[in-house]
């Protein structure tokens, strides 16, 4: 995935960051919400691997501080954010989240809290 940011038209429009997504048409980096009507996640932080049979997994800390996970599998359609639970069931809560893809088809998860 390539992204390119461009400059705003007025100074009360923020840049717009727009990237190449894996069929390589250029589209706003919002993945649909779980439930495929709503598009995009309000993050603060994201991370995204590709994985060898060409799926990508993305990752990412909401407004909220909760982790929430997302795959775009590679014929192009997405699963949805689902969020995900600590071991006590609960919302996992971070402020950073990394990810990478391992060469049998699984994806490691770093996060960082405070």
């Amino acid at each position: 995935m390539t992204c390119s940011d461009s400059r705003a038209t007025t100074s009360r429009e923020p840049p717009r960051r727009r990237c190449d997504d894996f069929t390589g048409a250029a589209a706003q980096a919002k993945p649909p919400a779980a439930d495929n009507k709503h598009p995009g996640l309000a993050a603060t932080d994201v991370a995204v691997t590709g994985l060898p049979n060409g799926d990508a997994q993305v990752v990412a800390v909401g407004k909220d501080g909760d982790v929430h996970h997302n795959v775009r599998h590679a014929d192009g359609s997405w699963q949805g954010w689902a969020s995900m639970a600590d071991d006590q069931h609960g919302a996992l809560k971070a402020t950073q989240v990394g990810i990478a893809a391992l060469p049998d088809g699984s994806a490691q998860t770093l996060l960082t809290t405070r």
